[in-house]
């Protein structure tokens, strides 16, 4: 080879490098532009290009943060100069995210920015200087000449969060995650596998959460990003960021500016004074279990009733000793309230209600005690356990019967088996135990949460009963569509609290709202005719119940003497031979 020859190659490669050199510095220029959105964003900047070795990262904002235009500016940023980056954002429904990410009002979505940022090159493409984008309308996914992805995901329900099972991603986007019914499932069983082949390959693999306090108190994303000062404890291995909209330079160049055009004039427009439920979740980022729907409200409680009126009274197990501490129902009644000296003695009333349930769900009991001199209801005992066999369950029952006279209400629930079941229950504790009535379930869950928030019921301190009233949660619904307990979600403590004891408890709250209507009426002067008028309609009702109540048990008297004569005609053992 001569040496011009030599030449004129050694000018080539040396063209070729710099022509290469100058694409990049064009791709990193760009990559510089679309991110000049962070210049004055510097909590948004920090979420965004976050590098924690945990590899989790979420976002409690406020409305009007900015943060879904920060993820799209990143991630379009990440797409054109990392070869091979592969992402997917997730909402609740396809055309949710369509609306917030492709395509925004603001012209802030990926194909806004790629129609502004990109050169048309015609057929859908756009040109990022080596790297050609085309956006797929029908499939909602940016396809990257580099090999790069970055794909939208509607998952509103636990099919559509499978799409993503067997895939590798470098990052995962879940925007409104306050609203995704099924994030701890998805983050747990799908995400985190998705996640794995990358961090192990490329040191990516990062989960972002993004969204804002709901009237959820409660779920996945609340156990991420709760405070401690909310009394529960937020999960571990996830860094947490905090902004609010008076840190989006969008709405003015200062705090001030940005407040006054925000959430100060939200607070003239609506009259407010800053304390209101829906302004502290909306435009101060904060979680608020005030009214939240819980599906017994015991946080909304008013705060000048004491809640808890009395400590969990319990003893050794005298049924079984492997199972929890049993109910010590003598120190349990003396708790109950008193009347002042020289008045005559408050008449207690009670209701058992119980939850039948073996392996899966608990067996559980709930006592409701109450007097027509008050207004309250006293939850006297509860107590849950699994694996209780029938006769234990049928002897702790039996123990509370008969412990407690003046027992007005004694219903269970046969585990949804077949009513007739509960038949037998009765024939072998006999004992008068009602069906449950569990039509309306909703109806009575709101007449029950209507008397906590006015202050009626009492509870046992760390009861697990008041356990469950602290952690029920209604799942997430879509407008119209009935009411749901979400029994299984497994709290900030670790612990699924379920909803047995509430079940039961509402159970023989039902069945006694009568009782309770009659208590909660104005009550006459002690020593008039009208007192002595109602001692007597009171006297009269609870005479009425132990007349049913023994012509149930000499029902099952006669039923069981019937099967004993058919025994002893067949030549076979009675139960009292055996």
């Amino acid at each position: 080879m001569t040496d011009l020859a030599r030449l004129e190659r050694v000018i080539a490669a040396r063209r070729e490098r710099a022509e290469a050199e100058q694409r990049a510095l064009r791709l990193t220029t760009l990559a510089d532009e679309l991110r000049s959105r962070f210049d004055n964003h510097p909590k948004q900047r920090a979420f965004w290009q976050s590098r924690s070795e945990c590899r989790r990262d979420a976002a409690l904002c406020t409305r009007r943060a900015g943060k879904s235009d920060g993820g799209v500016h990143e991630w379009l940023a990440l797409a054109i100069t990392t070869p091979g980056w592969r992402a997917t954002y997730v909402n609740e429904t396809l055309p949710e995210a369509r609306k917030i990410v492709w395509r925004n009002d603001m012209g802030q979505g990926f194909c806004d920015l790629i129609a502004r940022h990109g050169e048309s090159i015609g057929g859908g493409q756009y040109q990022f200087a080596t790297v050609i984008a085309k956006p797929n309308e029908t499939t909602a996914e940016i396809n990257f000449s580099n090999g790069s992805q970055i794909a939208l995901l509607g998952a509103d329900d636990e099919s559509s969060i499978n799409k993503l099972r067997g895939q590798a991603k470098d990052e995962i986007w879940v925007d409104e995650a306050q609203k995704f019914r099924h994030l701890r499932a998805f983050v747990l069983q799908v995400a985190s596998a998705c996640l794995k082949d990358k961090a192990t390959t490329h040191g990516t693999g990062r989960l972002k959460l993004t969204g804002t306090p709901s009237e959820d108190a409660a779920g996945y994303f609340y156990d991420v990003t709760c405070e401690p000062e909310s009394g529960d404890t937020p999960l571990p291995r996830w860094e947490v960021f905090r902004w609010s909209v008076t840190d989006n330079p969008w709405f003015g160049d200062t705090p001030e500016e940005r407040w006054a055009r925000t959430a100060g004039e939200a607070l003239t427009e609506n009259g407010w004074d800053g304390t209101e439920p829906e302004f502290l979740r909306e435009w101060m980022g904060k979680w608020v279990k005030s009214d939240a729907r819980y599906v017994y409200p015991v946080h909304a409680a008013p705060s000048h009733i004491r809640l808890c009126y009395a400590p969990m009274r319990t003893m050794p197990n005298p049924i079984n000793r492997e199972h929890a501490p049993w109910i010590n129902v003598l120190e349990s009644l003396r708790d109950l309230p008193h009347p002042p000296p020289r008045h005559r003695p408050f008449t207690w009333l009670y209701a058992i209600g119980v939850d039948f349930g073996f392996a899966q769900d608990p067996f559980a009991i709930v006592v409701w005690a109450m007097t027509s001199e008050l207004p309250e209801i006293y939850e006297l005992c509860s107590w849950k356990q699994h694996k209780v066999v029938p006769d234990d369950q049928r002897d702790y029952i039996k123990s509370l019967w008969d412990q407690l006279d003046n027992v007005i209400v004694l219903v269970g629930d046969p585990a949804g088996q077949a009513a007739a079941n509960l038949a037998g229950w009765r024939e072998r504790t006999m004992l008068p135990i009602s069906e449950a009535e569990k039509s309306s379930k909703a109806t009575w869950q709101a007449m029950m949460a209507g008397d906590i928030r006015k202050g009626r019921v009492r509870y046992r301190e760390n009861g697990p009963l008041l356990l469950e009233h602290r952690h029920l949660v209604y799942l997430p619904t879509k407008p119209g569509k009935p009411l749901k307990d979400h029994a299984d979600r497994r709290s900030s403590d670790g612990k699924v609290h379920g909803n047995h004891c509430s079940d039961g408890g509402l159970y023989a709250f039902r069945h006694m709202t009568h009782y309770l209507a009659t208590g909660a009426i104005s009550r006459p002067e002690p020593g008039t005719r009208e007192a002595y008028e109602a001692e007597a309609e009171t006297l009269e009702r609870k005479a009425d119940e132990m007349d049913r109540r023994e012509s149930r048990l000499q029902e099952n008297m006669m039923d069981l003497d019937e099967d004993a004569d058919y025994y002893n005609q067949q030549g076979l053992y009675t139960w009292g031979d055996q």
